[in-house]
């Protein structure tokens, strides 16, 4: 009996150092994880920091040269006539300095502008609007799909004038297509604004405030693109009936 005592203490005894062993080695493999992921995190934010610095470094690069960029000739130390003080809330100056008459210009039914990147890499993405827009009985267009000789930026602001639907797209963060969404906006054209999921995170503060349509796939953007030009439709559609029925 005192044997049986004897080996069955021993057998516990060792269970207990075994487990506890077991239990030390576990928390400290979760430790080395805790950590490993924790360098992996610092060195991700110290890629991306430096990616930044790249880029901002080009930028810097890229303005401070003249090669391939046009001299821009309304310096602010020259003595303009047409620099003062603006008096207005609103005015047309800006258009009318492209030669547009905005008292003159229609929209055109069923248009649409898609402001993006030019670069390659978006054209299957492009493409991808296009078709949406057109079972969806809209035509898109994008500022380069013609050749203007008078300028791209004054067939893009035409363009934005005469949509009846802007798209904007920010993958790629292009600082050409912000300023444009800005004047789009500030015109008040009704704007979608589409950006990949990936980019969620990165979407200036100032435009989180806006509807988005955030895509994992060209398939998932298909969809959701689709209805919500469906939902614009049906909108418009009710707006006009519901009107002419109070004019009845």
């Amino acid at each position: 009996m005192n044997d049986f005592i004897l080996i069955f203490t021993m057998l516990a005894a060792a269970t207990s150092m075994a487990l506890t062993c077991y239990l030390v080695l576990a928390y400290k493999e979760r430790e080395k994880k805790v950590l490993v992921q924790k360098a992996i995190g610092t060195e991700m934010d110290a890629k991306r920091v430096q990616l930044e610095e790249d880029v901002y470094a080009a930028n810097d690069r890229l303005v401070s040269s003249t090669i391939g960029f046009d001299v821009n000739k309304n310096i602010y130390n020259e003595k303009l006539d047409d620099i003062y003080l603006s008096e207005h809330v609103v005015d047309d100056s800006f258009f009318r300095e492209y030669g547009f008459q905005t008292e003159n210009m229609t929209v055109k039914k069923d248009s649409i502008i898609c402001l993006m990147p030019f670069h390659p890499k978006y054209n299957s993405l492009y493409n991808q609007i296009i078709r949406v827009a057109k079972s969806s009985d809209f035509l898109c267009q994008r500022s380069d799909d013609v050749y203007k000789p008078n300028g791209i930026m004054r067939y893009t602001l035409e363009l934005i004038l005469e949509a009846q639907i802007v798209i904007g797209v920010l993958d790629g963060r292009n600082p050409n297509v912000f300023y444009e969404i800005g004047i789009a906006h500030s015109i008040g054209k009704t704007v979608i604004l589409i950006a990949a999921e990936k980019e969620k995170n990165i979407i200036p503060f100032d435009l989180n405030q806006h509807r988005f349509i955030f895509y994992k796939s060209l398939r998932e953007l298909e969809e959701k693109l689709t209805d919500a030009l469906k939902f614009l439709r049906e909108n418009d559609r009710t707006r006009k009936e519901g009107y002419t029925a109070e004019n009845q």
